[in-house]
């Protein structure tokens, strides 16, 4: 059995067809990535994780000279006791209850972290950071493939908590930003105010000079 990777380029709404030969002349391919238990780099961005929390510490845009994200992807737990499924304030009268504008209580984080470099090959390297709080666990995979200028993240949690709702916090150097989310057919500018805004698959906010963006194929939501 072989398990193998390598970077296709498919045209839009077409196809490519590659074949693959185990016969024949080997051919040794440069390694542009860097990746140790707490680091992955290729020529465009650093990425430094904290030993201490698991958290992403930084990611370094080499290009521009700055940071895109500190401290981030950390796992949150905001107190929702008073919330009901949809996030209604279930301390309001039973019908016509209002949305709950913000869920802003921090009860607790995702903390001891156990890093593991699973890849790292010509083509991506891949951390996982496993992290804990009581019985629950948040386990994220973070790849960086050759010439690319993002982070892939996979994330898996076995959530046990009661009356917590789990976010993942991300943080940035970037200032004087506009916050952009996709709805319906469009998207939108949303305020940067801590409020629940119910976002779909992507949120970027960006200025004049940089910016980044999270592209999310999970739950939707974010403050």
């Amino acid at each position: 059995q072989m398990d193998s990777i390598f970077m296709a380029k498919i045209p839009a709404m077409g196809y490519s067809v590659y074949h693959m030969f185990l016969k024949g002349d080997k051919k040794e391919y440069a390694n542009m990535l860097i990746a140790n238990d707490c680091l992955l780099e290729n020529e465009y961005i650093r990425i430094e994780f904290n030993e201490v929390t698991g958290a992403i510490k930084q990611v370094f845009d080499k290009e521009n000279k700055c940071n895109i994200c500190i401290d981030s992807a950390i796992g949150v737990l905001m107190d929702e006791t008073n919330a009901d499924t949809w996030g209604h304030d279930t301390t309001e009268r039973d019908f016509y209850r209002t949305s709950i504008e913000k869920f802003d209580i921090e009860v607790g984080r995702f903390s001891k972290p156990m890093f593991k470099l699973m890849e790292n090959g010509p083509v991506r390297a891949m951390i996982q950071v496993t992290t804990v709080f009581g019985k629950s666990e948040l386990i994220q995979k973070f790849y960086l493939y050759k010439s690319e200028k993002k982070v892939r993240v996979r994330a898996r949690v076995n959530f046990f908590e009661k009356h917590k709702m789990l976010k993942l916090r991300f943080g940035t150097d970037i200032k004087n930003t506009k916050v952009m989310c996709e709805i319906p057919y469009g998207f939108k500018e949303i305020p940067q105010d801590g409020s629940e805004e119910p976002c779909h698959s992507w949120m970027a906010m960006h200025n004049d000079n940089n910016g980044f963006a999270i592209i999310n194929d999970s739950k939707y939501g974010c403050s």
